[in-house]
């Protein structure tokens, strides 16, 4: 097997061979041949040139030319030659090769003519801050036309063509002109310019914003700035944000302290200095009004009954309650529930708060557990509580003795019979009575005296 593979590498490298020397014997039938497809290039200042020069033969091929007295060669493996330039003249081939020949002198010649690059420049426009005109701006070109600019006009794209040397802009306003690229007949070039006509006849600017405004507020104020930039101050005021993203188009302002503030606006423009005139905004910062803390109560909605509950407010103030839907210092509750109300002033400046309400209804008769006739003002007397009326009322002792009997709706006994306390341990009371409809109640039941 490994003589077969060596007897085939060696009739491939045999036929190779053969080739390689058929070509050369064919080469060498005939001299190598310049071909130069362009003689004369235009090229613009700045730019590369690329020139393309054949030699037909056999590669490795040499071109051997002279540029301003000095003599280059280039070489190349293949049958193209690329002269690459960025100097405009003569350029004279004096001798070519490819890989079997000697020099072979010639004479031939590349002319590469470079242009200049068109400018333009301006005369008049500028600005005036005390004058009603300036002169018209005018664009002057250099090369050959047509001319064709590209440029802003108060930063919005635009595009100028004209076979004329100069041009006159004309707008109806106040702009500015920025270019971004001049071409002509053979080059573009990129140019950046600027120039502008400003009459100085900046409007009077408008401040929009809320006012009143309450204490502790975070309030904006807004203006039109257009193409120049809003300079703000506030006397009294030294914090607030100025947007510099909109060229101070709107300010934030937090309000600390109750009083009246003025708010000054001019309008500048940053590529003159032109100012206009300013304007004052008055602003008054009101305190708001504080409402009470919180309350809790509770009373019983029996039917036929309510509760009625009033704020106190100031003069100028009042209530709104979202959840009635009413406003008053005064409301009636009939049901348990929470009631928030806003406490406002005529200025819109206003606190929050709210009544809780909880149902507590009693029964219609309620005597405690015991009370501590002991003379330290607190549950001192036996007391009765409830809705009742023409209540009789009597307690006795554990072995029946009546000890106290009330016949009017207060009873208040304080643990004596003929002003001497009687011990300490458990009594009975009954209580006779009528009820909210009328009918008469019977209860009994048993108090614990403790001193």
């Amino acid at each position: 097997m490994t003589c077969i593979i060596q007897s085939v590498y060696a009739r491939l490298v045999t036929l190779l061979l053969e080739v390689f020397l058929s070509t050369i014997l064919m080469a060498q039938g005939s001299d190598p041949e310049l071909i130069i497809g362009q003689h004369d290039f235009n090229m613009c200042a700045g730019d590369t040139l690329q020139i393309q020069i054949q030699i037909i033969g056999v590669a490795p091929v040499t071109v051997k030319y002279v540029f301003e007295s000095a003599e280059f060669i280039v070489n190349s493996n293949s049958n193209n030659i690329e002269l690459t330039t960025d100097e405009p003249g003569i350029y004279v081939i004096t001798g070519f090769k490819d890989f079997l020949s000697e020099m072979i002198d010639t004479l031939d010649t590349i002319r590469v003519v470079q242009y200049p690059a068109p400018e333009v420049s301006f005369t008049g426009g500028g600005h005036s801050c005390n004058m009603p005109e300036v002169d018209p701006l005018v664009a002057h070109f250099e090369g050959d036309p047509p001319f064709t600019m590209i440029y802003l006009v108060n930063n919005n794209p635009d595009t100028l063509t004209t076979s004329e040397y100069s041009y006159t802009f004309n707008f109806p306003y106040d702009f500015q002109l920025i270019t971004r690229q001049i071409s002509d007949l053979n080059c573009t070039h990129e140019f950046i310019d600027t120039a502008y006509v400003q009459s100085g006849n900046i409007p009077t600017p408008h401040i929009t914003g809320d006012n009143p405004v309450c204490a502790g507020s975070t309030n904006i104020y807004t203006t039109n700035t257009g193409i120049y930039s809003g300079e703000w101050s506030i006397p009294g005021i030294t914090v607030f944000e100025i947007d510099s993203a909109t060229n101070g188009s709107f300010i934030t302002i937090t309000w600390i302290d109750e009083g009246s503030y003025q708010i000054y606006l001019k309008l500048v423009n940053p590529g003159n200095g032109c100012e206009s005139s300013e304007t004052i905004m008055n602003v008054s910062v009101f305190n708001s009004p504080v409402a009470p803390e919180e309350t809790d109560t509770s009373a019983c909605f029996s039917p036929g009954e309510n509760l009625s509950v009033h704020i106190e407010t100031g003069p100028d103030d009042f209530i709104y309650w979202p959840s009635l839907n009413s406003t008053g210092n005064t409301i009636t509750i009939e049901e348990e529930g929470d009631y928030p109300y806003i406490l406002a002033n005529s200025h819109g400046c206003s606190d929050t708060s709210a009544l809780y309400v909880t149902s507590s209804c009693l029964p219609e008769m309620y005597v405690p557990e015991a009370f501590t006739p002991n003379g330290d003002g607190i549950n001192d007397f036996l007391v009765v509580f409830g809705v009742y009326q023409n209540l009789n009322f009597f307690v006795y002792s554990p072995s029946g003795l009546l000890l106290y009997r009330s016949e009017n709706e207060e009873v208040m006994w304080d643990g004596t019979v003929s002003g001497k306390q009687v011990p300490d341990g458990s009594y009975y009371w009954h209580a006779v009575y009528s009820n909210n409809n009328g009918d008469e109640q019977k209860l009994s039941g048993k108090i614990t005296l403790i001193r």
